[in-house]
């Protein structure tokens, strides 16, 4: 597990390396690489399927005495749009153009709701559900210090873009609509526990509900888990940081959650009878 106190310089940013948003004074460093990242994109990362396979790779150097090892490598692309969206929209620009985020927003749509890209101008995405009427999303009067903009004449936070795009999508083609099996009810094994070296999140039990349900059951479970170490093993409880970093406890606590989601694991799986976890 790669944690880095705020003590040292590098973690300490306004500006997270991944999105581009606001830390908010709290940074942590990615398990893919050496970016310094926001709490929201780490639990972004926490959600991705190759999680897993980060955290084992970290965990092997670990073993083998290399700490300072690099990651395996992030890949944006499977990121999901949100976060490539936000950073083709921050301040930074040199990372994207608009035209790229724009770019992310049709290809999102494309992929979760089987729509068709009918082409497309500055700051216009032009999409059809299959021979229904073509839908036309114009953004413009982008700020990069209010973080807002202009969607089909309204005004919005640049965080809700994806989900304001969606209302428009879902509003306008209705029963058209072909959306992904994300949101369906199904059973997902839900997995969850302690990185470095606690091993990683195990098998905790099967759940009956969406993806996003489940997760939120994994992320529990493996909190469930930090609390129950809480003060043992390199893991500091409440009192703990009060005593040794000399702070009231309010700050204790935000020191605290900071430092227990560094160490949560956690992801789920569609349940497939076959395995015996």
């Amino acid at each position: 597990m790669k944690i880095k106190t705020f003590e040292a310089f590098s973690m300490n940013k306004d500006i997270c390396d991944r999105c581009g948003g606001d830390t908010n004074g709290h940074t942590i460093m990615s398990m893919y690489n050496e970016d310094v990242i926001c709490m929201r994109c780490k639990d972004k990362e926490k959600q991705r399927d190759d999680y897993s396979v980060a955290t084992d790779a970290d965990n092997k150097e670990i073993k083998k005495g290399n700490y300072n090892f690099k990651g395996i490598g992030y890949n944006e692309v499977d990121e999901g749009v949100f976060s490539g969206v936000r950073r083709a929209l921050s301040y930074d620009t040199k990372y994207h153009s608009k035209q790229d985020a724009w770019n992310k927003i049709t290809d999102y749509l494309m992929k979760k709701y089987k729509m068709i890209s009918i082409g497309s101008e500055p700051g216009t995405i032009k999409i059809s559900n299959h021979g229904v009427s073509e839908l036309k999303i114009n953004i413009d009067n982008v700020n990069y210090t209010t973080r807002n903009l202009t969607v089909n004449g309204k005004v919005i936070e640049m965080d809700n873009l994806i989900s304001y795009i969606d209302k428009l999508v879902k509003n306008y083609y209705g029963s058209y609509l072909k959306e992904s099996a994300d949101d369906s009810i199904q059973k997902w094994d839900i997995f969850a526990g302690l990185g470095g070296g606690f091993g990683g999140a195990n098998y905790m039990r099967t759940e009956t509900c969406t993806k996003n349900d489940a997760e939120t059951c994994a992320y529990e479970d493996a909190c469930d888990e930090y609390e129950s170490y809480a003060g043992m093993h390199g893991i500091r409880s409440h009192s703990d940081i009060m005593d040794e970093d000399g702070v009231d406890e309010e700050e204790a606590d935000e020191i605290y959650n900071e430092e227990r989601e560094s160490w949560l694991d956690y992801y789920v799986k569609p349940h497939d009878p076959k395995n015996k976890y």
